[in-house]
């Protein structure tokens, strides 16, 4: 959960994206995400989900 300084207002997220790196700690062959709402008092649409490996620095591959 974001700093109330650093949290965008609900406006804001309309039609948003939102990027996160994620460093993973184990290895393996398949990955399981679990997107929760828990400090949402309001239901949440989630249209798509993207996995990407890091191509360099924050950046991702073009052809994902």
């Amino acid at each position: 959960m974001p700093e109330p300084e650093n949290a965008l207002a609900a406006e804001m997220l309309t039609d948003a994206t939102i990027r996160q790196v994620v460093h993973l700690s184990m290895g393996g062959g398949e990955l399981r995400a679990h997107l929760s709402n828990a400090f949402g008092v309001v239901l949440v649409r989630v249209d798509g989900v993207h996995v990407a490996r890091v191509a360099m620095a924050a950046a991702i591959p073009l052809e994902c």
